[in-house]
This record gives structure tokens, sequence and C-alpha cells, in this order.
């Protein structure tokens, strides 16, 4: 069993923002100013509507949207000191003015890169789609060791032994795996899109979205939709923060057991933050053998203690000494897939 732990470092290579540009991004969402007390100057026009919304749905007589722009530039005047986002709404956990203007600032940013992105394409672009966009990303190579030796009418199975933690709040992994598997096996975008949901794919932090054709019960948020207010409003409520999550036992749980049971892990992308290292600690013995990981941008000393962090995550609870580590400084995660590919097509 593959588990591979997704960051915001893998989706990168497709267009999606980390770190600063990604914080950068959410302030220009969420700085609401006006002139003249009516004209709106910056940030997302949905964001007021969202925030009116809100207020009525609460019953309040006086519809007063000014707190909740004097937290969004109070966010906006912490971003250079805070880690990320995450972190900044996890230090205010409670206030939830903050909350949910960093959450409306999440889902509206992230939608908007989704759009910009290599993965992103209309009904009428899908048919030319131009895989040799993504040739500097990841998937592609993730693509043909996934396929290898899978034939068509086995494709059943093709993600029987594969999971996923992914804490990006983007789609970019579904997006790819359904348009990818339709056209290589030449099946309908229905049964590509019924094969990625049979995938264990976990998003700890929520989405800014379900694919529309996740769950045909309803109408939810595509892949770079542009959406109206309402929606806005109901996504960012899906949004989780670090201690939302630890509430949520059932799917922390799920998660825990996927590392527990995995043979493999693959990191691609991830900054390896304390708190998403704990809640990837297993509560039960694990069967971890080997682990692979993408640290670009960690220094060599601080990458020893990543080491170190992973080896008392997993080390307890299976055989000291019979772990592998190999964990990668100088590799994106589409070097690391060439790095090492004969050793994940083993897998």
């Amino acid at each position: 069993n593959t588990l591979f732990i997704v960051g915001a470092g893998a989706s990168q290579e497709v267009g999606m923002p980390t770190g600063s540009d990604f914080k950068n991004a959410l302030i220009d969402e969420i700085d609401i100013r006006y002139q003249d007390g009516y004209k709106l100057l910056s940030g997302d026009p949905k964001i007021p509507r969202a925030l009116k919304l809100h207020l009525q749905e609460l019953g309040e007589n006086r519809i007063d949207i000014n707190p909740f722009l004097y937290s969004a530039w109070n966010i906006k005047n912490a971003m250079p000191q805070a880690l990320s986002i995450d972190n900044y709404i996890e230090a205010h956990s409670g206030d939830k003015k903050i909350e949910l203007m960093a959450k409306l600032g999440i889902v509206s940013s992230i939608l908007k890169f989704e759009r910009k992105s290599f993965l992103y394409y209309t009904e009428n672009e899908k048919r030319e789609f131009n895989f040799n966009r993504l040739n500097n990303s990841w998937f592609v190579k993730f693509s043909q060791i996934l396929t290898e030796r899978m034939r068509k009418e086995k494709i059943q199975d093709i993600f029987k032994n594969v999971s996923f933690i992914c804490f990006n709040y983007d789609r970019c992994i579904e997006q790819y795996l359904a348009l990818a598997l339709e056209v290589y096996y030449s099946i309908t975008d229905i049964e590509a899109r019924s094969l990625v949901k049979t995938l264990k794919i976990y998003h700890p932090y929520g989405t800014v979205g379900d694919n529309a054709w996740k769950d045909k019960s309803h109408k939810d948020i595509a892949f770079g939709e542009e959406i109206e207010s309402k929606q806005l409003l109901y996504q960012s409520r899906k949004i989780k923060t670090f201690s939302e999550q630890i509430e949520e036992k059932e799917t922390l749980k799920k998660i825990k057991n996927e590392v527990s049971n995995a043979e493999t892990i693959i990191f691609l992308g991830m900054a390896y933050h304390q708190q998403n290292i704990e809640l990837l600690n297993p509560s039960s013995k694990t069967r971890v053998k080997r682990i692979f990981g993408t640290a670009l941008g960690i220094s060599d000393s601080d990458l020893r203690v990543v080491h170190q962090q992973l080896t008392k995550m997993i080390s307890p609870r299976t055989y000291p000494g019979k772990i592998k580590i190999e964990l990668r400084n100088d590799l994106t995660s589409q070097k690391l897939f060439q790095e090492y590919q004969r050793n994940f097509s083993l897998i």
C-alpha cells in the first residue's frame, strides 16, 4: 500500500500558489475598501454580499459588516509575520470574524488560482487539452507509474493500493486523474469520474468544493468555477481549522489508519509543519517500510529535524531499524519521481 501525502509545493507545479503568493492573493480578496462609503475599490465583491447573508441568517436586526472588515485588515497586517494562513487562524481560534474572513478569502482565492492553473479547461477546450503543459509536473510521472501494466479490463483496481492525504484546498489531483484516465483508456468522462470516486483521498482541512460530478444529488462547485456569494458563504463553512479537524473524529481516524496501513509513504511538496505531522500520527502499529519525500527550500540542518520528526512518528509503532527514509531538499516533486521512478514502479 502506498500513501501519498501532498502539500502546496506539489500543486505549484501546475500553477497553484504557495507561501507568500497565497497569502498575498488571500489579502487581495478580503481587503474590502470603499470610496465614499459605497464604491468598491478593492477586494472580492462577493465577500460583502456573503457577509450580509451571514448576518441575515443569524437574525441580526442591523446588517453591519464593518466589524468583519476590521478583522480582515487585522489579517492583512499580520500576514507578513504568519507562517501560513492556517497558523494564523489557529492562533485566533474562537474568533469567528477572523475565521470567517480567512475562510472566505481561502475559497475565493483558490478558485481563482484553479481557473488560472494548467489543469483548468472548459468543456469546449477539453477535447484539445494539451498534456504537454504538464510535463514539468509530478502528475504525468505518477500517471505513468499508475497505468504501467494496468490493462483496461482491470482498471477498476487502478487505485486499489494507492491513497492520498492532501493538505491543499484545491482539487488538482481529482481534476487531473479524471481527464488522464478518460484520455489514456479511451473511456467516457462518466466512467473516468466513477473511477476517481473510488480513490481514497482525504483533505484534512477541506476543499473549495467537491467536483460537480462527485455527487449527482446536488450541484456543487466545479474546478475553477465562478460562484455566487451564497455558494461562497456555504463553502467557506466547509473549510476546517486545525482545531476543527481534531474534532472530526471519524475523518481523523481514517487518516491515521491510512498512515498505519501504508508500507510506503511519499511526501510531495510538504513543509512538514508540526500541526500536520500531529494529524498524521498513527494510533496503532504501522507497516511502514519506506518513506520518500521532497523538502525543497528546507536547510540541511532543518531537514535533519524533519527526519527525526518522521522517525519519532513511525518508529515506536514499527520495527526499529527497518525503515528507509529518503528526504531530498534538492528535488521538486517532479524530480523526485524522476530520481526514484524505478523504486516507485516496484511499489
